[in-house]
């Protein structure tokens, strides 16, 4: 986890599964509780492997961020198929960029 200035960058790697999940709730469960307008970007660009139970993750992980009054959840180094999913199954909005550098710009200054 690296923090930024107006945000911060949570880099997975490995496979995105039953035993990741847990850590990145718990995780973004920390920023929000302890942020009051949380900006997070999730780089899996290292993902080598994921399940429901990652996917589910990280839906949740939206979820808890887009009910701060201000919070966003950004997703970066999605594969395609992985993305599409995301898309599919996600009862929130997702935003998605490339890489961690082209969402820098979606988080105002503080």
């Amino acid at each position: 986890m690296r923090r930024l200035e107006s945000h911060t960058v949570l880099e997975l790697d490995g496979a995105l599964d039953e035993q990741a999940a847990p850590q990145i709730i718990a995780t973004v469960g920390e920023l929000v509780s302890g942020t009051p307008a949380p900006g997070l970007v999730i780089d899996l660009s290292a993902v080598t492997h994921w399940d429901s139970t990652g996917i589910t993750a990280l839906i949740t992980a939206q979820q808890r961020v887009s009910e701060t009054p201000a919070g966003m959840l950004v997703l970066t180094g999605l594969a395609a198929e992985f993305a599409e999913r995301l898309d599919a199954l996600s009862p929130v909005p997702l935003t998605i960029r490339e890489t961690p550098d082209k969402a820098v710009h979606l988080f105002p200054p503080l």
